[in-house]
């Protein structure tokens, strides 16, 4: 996925930029082998299995990030709406929202 290997280029430290990127390209081959493998197998079995072992997984993933994702008490960056209010600003052409903005 390259979204997630550009993110994991950005946050991992040059030292180790490599090794992130081997893993999660390893995992994510690994997932494409096991992914058809054990879905094909619980389907063989019965056809409701290889579906309710996804829903109950993407629940609990839910719940977890539930739990255990915070959000950041500071402000990262400037919000798109201004906290202000007053009367409308119109903005001429050359003139851009996130420009009014800074």
């Amino acid at each position: 996925n390259p979204c997630l290997l550009s993110l994991s280029a950005a946050y991992a430290p040059s030292s180790a930029r490599g090794i992130v990127m081997g893993a999660l390209q390893s995992c994510g081959s690994f997932g494409m082998f096991l992914g058809p493998t054990v879905g094909g197998t619980l389907y063989a079995q019965a056809e409701w299995y290889p579906f309710m072992l996804a829903g109950t997984s993407q629940a609990c993933v839910i719940l977890l990030l539930g739990l255990f994702l915070k959000t950041p008490k500071t402000e990262t960056s400037k919000s798109l709406i201004p906290k202000e209010t007053g009367p409308p600003v119109v903005l001429t052409r050359q003139q851009s929202y996130i420009e009014y903005l800074n």
